[in-house]
């Protein structure tokens, strides 16, 4: 069986249709001295049938519908748990250059980050992927929704925002309504100059409020008589 492998994270290969996964933690329960030599066995076969280890996991790309449909019979004959998903779900090497080259900076020489207002050198900038690339590998409803909106690469430039390294450890592999709004809007300049006029009116609003009651005890203040001697 042709068999294509993955050496490392980020090397995607032309015209391969799809990734098998397999936690190391997966590849056999834990147990007894038997399960374990049986859990090291199979280790050594995955690797014999072209698995590649990568950071606590293997990884195999196959580009045969008939290899993916074996390796997947192989699998569960194994009892092992896997997860299979598209290349097109691996993190590119060029994903930022191509938020770049379709994103100028909004304030001169600036881009804003999308999570948290901050203006960014072009070199401080984080590229984040708003739908995570691990949450976007594991959920076939995302890779649906992905679908439904026209990206069909996670590393598509409309999945792609600008962060600061704060924000990007922050929301980690965080999924929420929030981060993917503030994600996709806070690419846009409209949208930060609009959030800064309302920020601008509610302080104004604000500074009257304190205002106005200093003034009105000042004008209610009774005005006190001098004594006819």
């Amino acid at each position: 069986m042709k068999i294509k492998n993955i050496e490392k994270r980020g090397n995607r290969k032309e015209g391969v249709n799809l990734i098998i996964e397999v936690l190391e933690k997966d590849v056999i329960p834990k147990g007894n001295r038997k399960l374990l030599n049986r859990r090291n066995f199979y280790k050594q076969h995955l690797t014999s049938l072209g698995f590649s280890h990568v950071r606590g996991k293997y990884v195999i790309q196959l580009d045969d519908e008939n290899e993916i449909e074996t390796m997947k019979t192989l699998l569960e004959s194994y009892r092992t748990k896997y997860q299979s998903y598209p290349n097109s779900y691996l993190r590119s090497g060029d994903y930022r250059k191509k938020f770049f080259d379709k994103n100028r900076p909004i304030f001169k020489d600036y881009y804003i980050c999308a999570y948290c207002g901050r203006f960014l050198k072009k070199k401080d900038v984080t590229v984040d992927h708003i739908i995570s690339i691990r949450k976007a590998q594991k959920s076939k409803i995302l890779q649906f929704i992905l679908r439904l909106v026209k990206i069909n690469d996670i590393n598509d430039e409309k999945n792609l925002t600008a962060s600061c390294e704060t924000c990007n450890k922050k929301k980690g592999q965080k999924l929420s309504l929030s981060y993917v709004l503030r994600g996709i809007l806070g690419r846009k300049s409209w949208y930060w100059f609009i959030y800064y006029i309302v920020i601008i009116i509610v302080l104004v609003i604000v500074i009257l409020q304190i205002v106005n009651p200093l003034s009105l005890i000042h004008i209610s203040e009774p005005t006190r008589r001098t004594p006819i001697s």
